[in-house]
């Protein structure tokens, strides 16, 4: 296993995407596909544990995952480490032929994401780690 910024593919490799509905997620799957990544599916996971405003509508993330053609899962969870690491041996083992994880984080959550990948023999891929803030923001915009 090995954590990627985005490197140029000579083959698509399958990954899914951390899915939250947020600019960053969006944003890091954009360079994915843009890196020609085959984007096999967005997973969604939401928080048993938490609820409030911090939660999407999972009817916007479904439109979402529409709108880009993109298969989305959506799992409840206690323990997000735990049931993602499920998510993606189930894929497997139905010959989804997955091959890497993007996420959209910027400056945390490193060292969880480096597990789950390192776990699971996946590439970890982080299109938007320790870029500049303002930056993403302009090239998104742009994009």
């Amino acid at each position: 296993m090995k954590t990627e910024t985005i490197l140029n593919r000579t083959k698509k490799s399958k990954v899914v995407v951390s899915w939250t509905g947020g600019k960053d997620g969006c944003f890091a799957c954009y360079k994915a596909i843009s890196e020609s990544f085959d984007v096999s599916y967005l997973l969604n996971f939401r928080d048993m544990k938490r609820s409030g405003s911090h939660d999407i509508n999972p009817e916007l993330l479904s439109a979402q995952s529409q709108a880009i053609e993109i298969p989305i899962l959506q799992i409840d969870f206690m323990s997000y480490e735990e049931e993602f690491k499920k998510v993606i041996r189930n894929l497997k083992e139905s010959g989804a032929g997955i091959e890497g994880a993007v996420f959209g984080h910027i400056e945390t959550h490193k060292n969880l994401v480096d597990r789950i990948c390192s776990d699971l023999d996946i590439d970890l891929i982080l299109p938007l780690w320790s870029r500049d803030s303002e930056q993403i923001i302009t090239d998104f915009i742009n994009a």
